[in-house]
């Protein structure tokens, strides 16, 4: 999958970005290290002055204070390089990362199974990137900017308070140590409740996304009120952990602000009694009244870190099922295919879609190089299957399907697209203009190729009529254009391919008899010697097909050509044609009454 090849669990993952991105990480700790060490460091120096202050003050010789000074002026020039050094590096590895979820959500998505991609709605899918693409950066942040940043600290004013006085460390360390288990047992059941606030917001998006998508339907069928109580109610699950967890926040910044004042009083009382004593000097006081302040700022937004850290691996659990649960793809390139004769076989083949009964057992058939097939039968009677397990768009349980004696199960759907054009009744169509959607099926292809293939899949009249011609936005997913401009232009895509095998599943059945007629005559002529599958409910244009299997539950009950099975006087073939005939004589025998 790219650059991406382990990341099918979250524990590869983060191995494979911390190896990825080694040296920079490195840099960012190095740089944590450095500020931490200047925090605590700084009023330790300023604690030094002081009392260097205080002694010149009666030597009247100012010497010794010169050295801390500078000193401390050198940690200030100090801490600017540390911090600038964590922003460049914070700067520069985002982005990277940014790019390199992006890149491994974009590489696993094109392995899904046709089955898989339907599974995920738009909206949903839509937002499951976004939470990826938020959550990964502000995860790698968080474990640099606070988890290790304030470990580091809190070891340094350690240090430095055992230096001062170890009273002063364990009143620092009890005080932590308190805090910390308010927060853990506060915030306990954050990572679950945030898992579920992510689920239920991309819920509500997806939702939103397939009302705006169908909203003519909602206003017309009076659903209105319908679909926003829907919404509302997933919302309403949302904001309830939203304020719950505000109230967690607020509880314990209340507690915090507390806590640390008790902590400064009695850290201000042992100085004091410190300083009657003679164990004490004024240094010594701003030491650890700086410290305590110090460690205070770091350790103040804690809460709202374990808030914001929680949040981020619900939305990172909740993205990342996007690429955990396929196989990685592999990195090397499509083998450069050439079916020389288009042959198909199945041998021996058995199919089932999983919790149902087999829709092929042990079938065994061959499509002829070259042969126009046309494959018809009821609704569910295992057409589409057959399609989709010659493009190995899913597994056979058992037995093979060959394409010129080339074992389908061992080549990728890009090495089998790469020489099969298929023309579904919906043809999938970018937001783009008209001239790269039809370009899609050859991407090398000129505009006067291109123009070509429009004329002869018949929808270059249509096109030069529009305002802005071969230019024109078709919409999202098509939108703009009627369901027989859709398909003429995935026609025209695949003629401009001039793929082996060509496949039409139901692609004219938005188009008129007539269209339909001069369509195939174009495609039998472009692709004389070629292999054509088409699926289709309607026979008035099937007489030309050198072919015609009759599906029924799976099993071909029915093979011949056109001739052959309307002479069959019982023959399924026959009494579909029949039906199709009475049925158009009784519409129009209605339409003049």
């Amino acid at each position: 999958m790219g650059e991406f090849d382990q990341g099918r669990t979250t524990l590869s993952f983060w191995l494979f970005i911390s190896k990825k991105f080694s040296k920079k990480f490195g840099l960012w700790f190095l740089a944590s290290l450095g500020i931490a060490l200047e925090v605590s460091l700084r009023p330790y120096v300023v604690g030094l002055i002081l009392d260097n202050i205080a002694l010149a003050a009666r030597s009247k010789n100012l010497s010794g204070v010169f050295a801390p000074v500078v000193f401390y002026l050198c940690i200030l020039v100090f801490s600017l390089i540390l911090y600038r050094l964590r922003n460049w590096v914070m700067f520069s590895v985002v982005p990277e990362i940014k790019r390199l979820v992006a890149q491994s959500v974009i590489d696993t998505t094109m392995q899904h199974s046709d089955d898989d991609s339907k599974k995920e709605e738009v909206g949903e899918f839509a937002n499951k990137v976004s939470d990826l693409l938020s959550a990964v950066p502000k995860l790698v942040s968080s474990f640099f900017d606070d988890w290790v940043y304030n470990a580091l600290t809190l070891a340094f004013a350690f240090a430095t308070f055992a230096h001062v006085g170890a009273v002063y460390a364990y009143l620092m360390l009890g005080w932590f140590l308190v805090v910390l288990c308010v927060i853990v047992y506060s915030f306990s059941g954050l990572n679950k409740m945030s898992s579920k606030s992510a689920s239920d917001w991309s819920f509500a998006v997806a939702h939103m996304v397939d009302v705006v998508t169908n909203v003519i339907n909602v206003k017309l069928s009076a659903n209105k009120k319908h679909e926003r109580d829907i919404f509302l109610n997933t919302l309403s699950s949302v904001i309830s952990s939203e304020k719950k967890k505000n109230k967690l926040l607020m509880f314990v910044y209340l507690f915090q602000s507390i806590s640390f004042y008790c902590l400064q009083a009695i850290s201000v009382v042992v100085l004091c009694n410190g300083l009657k004593s003679g164990a004490t000097s004024v240094g010594d006081f701003a030491v650890v009244i700086g410290l305590n302040t110090a460690v205070f700022d770091c350790l103040w937004p804690l809460s709202e870190s374990f808030t914001i850290f929680f949040e981020n691996c619900g939305k990172f659990k909740h993205g990342f099922s996007l690429i955990r649960n396929f196989e990685a793809a592999e990195s090397k390139a499509p083998k450069a295919l050439s079916f020389t004769r288009g042959e198909i076989s199945f041998k021996n083949v058995s199919f089932g879609y999983e919790g149902r009964s087999l829709i092929f057992e042990n079938k065994n058939i061959s499509l002829f190089g070259g042969q126009k097939v046309a494959i018809v039968g009821s609704s569910g009677s295992g057409k589409s299957t057959f399609i989709k397990l010659i493009l190995n768009l899913i597994k056979t349980k058992n037995g093979k399907v060959l394409i010129d004696g080339q074992d389908v199960s061992a080549l990728s759907p890009e090495e089998l697209g790469s020489q099969i054009s298929i023309i579904p009744q919906e043809p999938p169509m970018f937001n783009r203009s008209i001239l790269e959607n039809i370009r899609y099926g050859r991407l090398t292809a000129t505009d006067e190729q291109v123009f070509e293939a429009a004329k002869q899949a018949h929808v270059f009249d249509f096109v030069m009529g529009l305002p802005d011609k071969f230019n024109t936005i078709v919409g999202e997913n098509g939108a703009l254009l009627s369901g027989g401009q859709k398909q003429r232009i995935a026609i025209a895509r695949a003629i401009l391919k001039r793929g082996s095998i060509l496949i039409f599943d139901e692609s004219t059945s938005a188009l008129d008899v007539s269209t339909e007629a001069l369509v195939y005559e174009n495609i039998f002529k472009i692709f004389k010697n070629k292999t054509i599958i088409f699926i289709s409910h309607r026979l008035q244009n099937l007489k030309m097909m050198d072919r015609i299997l009759v599906f029924h539950d799976g099993k071909i009950i029915e093979d011949g050509a056109h001739k052959e099975l309307v002479s069959r006087e019982l023959g399924v073939y026959k009494g579909m044609l029949d039906s199709r005939v009475e049925n158009l004589f009784s519409n129009h025998q209605f339409q003049l009454n």
